[in-house]
């Protein structure tokens, strides 16, 4: 026997062998202490595991990934060796590991579609390895590890303790006696299956569990059912609302569609889920197409067919802020599934176009004046507290900034003012992220549960923002890639990108960046292993995130770049040959930066922090000194959004949300997938400044000219 696996009974038990002596005299190393996760993938009905086949993905904390393919001799063979194929791998992820070019995983496409598998069993280990260190030639030398081992399933996990001890050299004392010690004296019972069998078997009772769970909670279906660019709301109470019911699955939306809409016909799809909250249950939205009956409201059904285009301005208001409605249209308003979610104002006259082509459409006016039944008791208002008579602050400014909008799309201005319009537009909705945002998500994160003027709670209001927010976004974009980028192309101002120049335009751009750029750079360096600290990104700051690799078979490295301070954001080409941003710049001469590496990719992002201040005036002694040291961690506060280039890798993406979410250990992070925003860098507020003040006086406002309106002889008097 060269090795024995055991059962340590309890995590205290383990944490004492750690530190105990060895048995037998023997004499003990240092402790090293390792991590790695394990990934088994297998298709759904188990076709490798019926061929006797394992594929597992391991992820170690030095930053190495290994793919490992494993065949065990088949039920007809008698006692053939067990075929092993393991390969360290550079793709950071499992899905492109496993479609990837190395040997386990060209060999696994002989025995299975890649894209058919999912993850079978999941789990981490924490190994602690201690070594004997022997005193004299002939006296063997062990290994020991043991083991905390981490499944996770259904949102459970639980945890089983191991211990391994390996025969590195022969001789005394004999392994049956070191068993034999830690047996007696430790009640360590030996092991007949392997660890990832003990896995796959707590990881079948953890989803049992975790089954089990999700049956006795209640669950809620909300029915989004869109036909001709109108959506479906229910009509209770003098509240507009999406039809909802109990239940989950296709089942729980078949029966909503039966019980409003008097037919279950209609094409059905997920369009997401949303978390259980206080007072709210899990809530999943789907979204119907091609109802059986089209438009037609049955009799007695209390249903009104709205345009889009006026739900997503009137959300929020007193008519339209239900709880979970708010939350369904938050998720619809960043789902790709609903094209045809509005990127504008609603048209005049759109109102009473949609009510003739439909007699149970609900007109803004009568949304507001006629949809309550009848008026309030004096008790009844005083209930309510006169909240139907406020706007929500938060979508005030909202709408306040629209306008700033509105003006840099009225083609009637002068083209630079609009840029200029658009650049105040981004630079308002910044501020808008670190106060508003950022006091929203403050009060969740630390479970204040009080109701703005309107009666909208934080969480609502946040949805309430971002539902309103893709509109204004959309527009934004639209404006500037469809309207200012050719109307400044045509004035002769071109914004170039690094693909777009000849080659003695890039050397002349390497040369600015080696004089200007380079000794103001700070890269750092991003590593998804655990322990290493991820770099404190600033607030506002663009910056590049760089995949690096060390030779054409190396590993893949996270870097980050920070653009300097004090450079022009926008970097001019000779002879008026255009503008390139000053990221574009960076991009393409990084592999000055990492000489001798190959530069795979690099994506911009921006980071916005909450500038929220905390103070506690009733307990600060010296006021002023308190408000002085909140605004120095001001730069580093809460994340609140996270702006990436478009084309952004997914896995990218992934390591920047979950770090970001894991900044603040202390307290649960806000910081989800709906504040991750596309966007194209040459559209932050200070390129689109640049471009504003460029010296083109025909372009601009004319200027004002001043008139004495008293003549400096005369009195006043006179």
């Amino acid at each position: 026997m060269r090795e024995f696996r055991g059962e340590v009974k309890s995590l205290e038990l383990l944490n004492r062998l750690v530190l105990a002596p060895l048995p037998a005299g023997l004499r003990a190393g240092p402790v090293e202490t390792l991590f790695n996760r394990d990934v088994y993938f297998d298709a759904p009905d188990r076709t490798l595991r019926r061929r006797g086949v394992t594929c597992r993905f391991r992820t170690r904390i030095d930053d190495r990934r290994l793919l490992t393919l494993r065949v065990e001799p088949g039920s007809g063979s008698e006692g053939g060796p067990t075929q092993l194929y393991e390969a360290e791998v550079t793709e950071l992820d499992e899905p492109s590991a496993l479609a990837g070019s190395s040997d386990p995983a060209r060999r696994l496409r002989a025995l299975i579609d890649p894209q058919l598998l999912t993850r079978r069993i999941e789990f981490e280990t924490e190994r602690r390895l201690r070594r004997s260190r022997p005193r004299w030639f002939a006296e063997a030398v062990y290994e020991l590890c043991y083991d905390v081992v981490t499944v996770r399933a259904g949102g459970l996990a639980r945890t089983f303790q191991e211990l391994k001890i390996r025969t590195l050299r022969g001789g005394w004392p004999g392994l049956d006696r070191l068993v034999s010690a830690f047996r007696n004296d430790h009640d360590v019972r030996p092991l007949l299956i392997g660890k990832r069998e003990r896995a796959e078997k707590l990881h079948e009772a953890l989803e049992s569990e975790a089954l089990a769970r999700a049956v006795h909670e209640n669950r809620v279906v909300a029915v989004m059912a869109l036909e001709q660019g109108q959506i479906a709301l229910r009509h209770a109470g003098g509240t507009l609302m999406l039809p909802a019911g109990s239940g989950s699955g296709e089942e729980g939306c078949r029966h909503v569609l039966r019980t409003e809409f008097g037919s279950a016909d209609g094409q059905i799809r997920l369009l997401g889920t949303v978390p259980a909250a206080p007072g709210r249950p899990l809530l999943e939205i789907w979204l119907v197409r091609r109802l059986g009956k089209g438009l037609a409201v049955p009799e007695g059904m209390q249903i009104q067919w709205v345009p889009l285009s006026e739900v997503v301005e009137r959300v929020g208001a007193p008519v339209l802020h239900e709880p979970r409605t708010l939350a369904a249209l938050a998720i619809a308003a960043r789902s790709d599934l609903v094209p045809e979610w509005p990127n504008g104002p609603r048209p005049r006259g759109a109102s009473r176009d949609s009510q003739a082509a439909s007699p149970g459409v609900i007109t803004r006016e009568w949304a507001i004046a006629g949809l309550r039944e009848g008026r309030p008791s004096a008790v009844e208002e005083s209930a309510l507290g006169l909240r139907d008579h406020f706007l929500n602050s938060q979508l005030s400014w909202l709408e306040f900034n629209a306008r700033v909008l509105a003006l840099a799309e009225d083609a009637t201005l002068p083209l630079l003012a609009r840029v200029r319009f658009l650049s105040i537009f981004r630079t308002n909705l910044d501020e808008f992220f670190m106060v508003r945002i950022g006091a929203l998500k403050r009060a969740i994160q630390m479970g204040v549960g009080d109701l703005s003027e309107d009666g909208l709670s934080a969480k609502e209001q946040l949805d309430a923002i971002f539902i309103r927010l893709r509109s204004h976004l959309e527009r934004y974009a639209d404006c500037w890639s469809q309207q200012c980028i050719p109307a400044l192309q045509a004035q002769g101002i071109r914004v170039r990108g690094w693909s777009d120049l000849s080659e003695p335009e890039r050397v002349s751009l390497r040369r600015y960046f080696l004089d200007q750029v380079f000794p103001l750079l700070t890269p750092q360096a991003i590593t998804r292993a655990p322990g290493y600290p991820f770099p404190v990104m600033a607030n506002l700051r663009l910056s590049l995130a760089a995949l690096l690799r060390d030779s054409v078979t190396g590993p893949l490295h996270f870097a980050y770049v920070k653009l300097p301070d004090g450079l022009a954001r926008l970097v001019p080409l000779p002879d008026d040959g255009g503008l390139v941003p000053l990221e574009e710049v960076v991009r393409g001469c990084l592999d000055l930066v990492y000489r001798g590496r190959e530069i795979e990719a690099a994506y911009m992002f921006r980071v916005t922090r909450s500038g929220d201040l905390d103070l506690d005036e009733r307990h600060a002694e010296n006021l002023l000194h308190v408000i002085e040291e909140e605004t120095k961690r001001r730069p580093y506060g809460l994340a609140v959004r996270i702006e990436v280039e478009q084309g952004m890798r997914a896995d990218v993406r992934r390591l920047l949300l979950r770090e970001l979410q894991f900044e603040d250990a202390a307290h649960v992070s806000t910081l989800g997938d709906a504040d991750l925003f596309d966007v194209a860098a040459s559209r932050d507020p200070l390129a689109l400044r640049e471009i504003a003040d460029l010296p083109r006086p025909p372009l601009q406002y004319p200027p004002f000219p001043g008139r004495r309106v008293l003549e400096a002889a005369k009195s006043v008097f006179d």
